[in-house]
């Protein structure tokens, strides 16, 4: 099936998770952040907010869709912003958005979750 993009005029929802049905947005923080980054979060809380949001455009490899492949995210010099990459950059970028990706409205634990799967999932 194709996934559908959820527009970003509409608020974040609540995605429950298949194991125990614990909403993204509750789960618990049990991933460690790289060295360099701040992030923490659930990892697997993260896969369901990248799978909701975040896969119709881009991919965890070098494969451009919509958007750019994510593959080496947190090796690059730059977001398209042109501000570096880190996990507080990458929060704003996320949430403000900018050329074709629009701003989505995620809570701080949604964040926590994306980015600890991002650190975990890209190559």
């Amino acid at each position: 099936p194709i996934p559908t993009l959820i527009p970003a005029t509409l608020p974040a929802r609540t995605v429950e998770r298949e194991t125990g049905g614990t909403p993204v947005g509750e789960a618990a923080a049990t991933t460690a952040p790289a060295s360099d980054f701040t992030s923490s979060g659930d990892a697997a809380a993260g896969e369901v907010v990248f799978n909701t949001f975040c896969i119709a455009c881009h991919r965890l490899t070098s494969e451009q869709l919509v958007g750019p492949g994510l593959a080496g995210l947190f090796e690059r010099d730059s977001l398209p912003s042109g501000d570096a990459v880190s996990d507080a950059n990458l929060r704003t970028w996320i949430r403000t958005g900018g050329g074709a990706m629009p701003g989505l409205a995620l809570g701080d634990t949604d964040l926590d979750n994306l980015l600890a799967f991002l650190h975990d999932s890209v190559e």
